[in-house]
């Protein structure tokens, strides 16, 4: 939730408070026009804040679809250079073998199927819409026997994105 609409919302019903209690001080009791505003700027508040939490939760299942998607290209490129090379392509040797994973990416120590699958078996490669770059995409791969794993560790929500082909 944003923290400047927390603040507002924290200011504005201590300011509510303040003004109700001075005013039963002086003289008792709220007129109707004071209790229609005060629900009236109570109930918006609220609103936006149950709108501000809806959209961020949104936004969290459409990072999280486009994770899904992917996955699931990366998964099925791989495959296909695999299928197309019979396993005879010093990358995929350097695949690990589940349950160790290593994320694809550029840098050191990262699997490099940016060159081997751009363009033939994958248009531009994905990278993670909150976490990736070329160099670290964000995604990360492993092999059992014959199968590929890929997987998505930064998903939102708790959620666990990953495809076995």
């Amino acid at each position: 939730m944003r923290l400047d609409l927390i603040l507002f919302l924290v200011a504005t019903i201590i300011g509510v408070v303040l003004f109700l209690t001075y005013r039963t001080k002086s003289k008792p009791g709220l007129t109707p026009i004071e209790v229609v505003l005060t629900s009236g700027l109570i109930i918006s508040l609220t609103s936006a804040v149950f709108v501000s939490v809806s959209l961020n939760l949104n936004f969290a299942e459409t990072r999280n679809a486009q994770r899904s998607n992917d996955v699931f290209q990366i998964a099925n490129a791989v495959n296909l250079y695999d299928l197309d090379n019979f396993s005879q392509d010093e990358t995929i040797k350097t695949i690990p073998t589940c349950p160790t994973i290593k994320e694809i990416g550029i840098l050191e120590g990262n699997i490099n199927l940016l060159s081997i699958l751009n363009q033939k078996y994958i248009l531009s490669f994905p990278v993670d819409p909150s976490e990736g770059t070329t160099a670290a995409t964000g995604y990360f791969i492993c092999q059992d026997n014959d199968r590929f794993k890929v997987s998505a560790p930064h998903a939102e929500g708790g959620r666990v994105i990953q495809m076995v082909i």
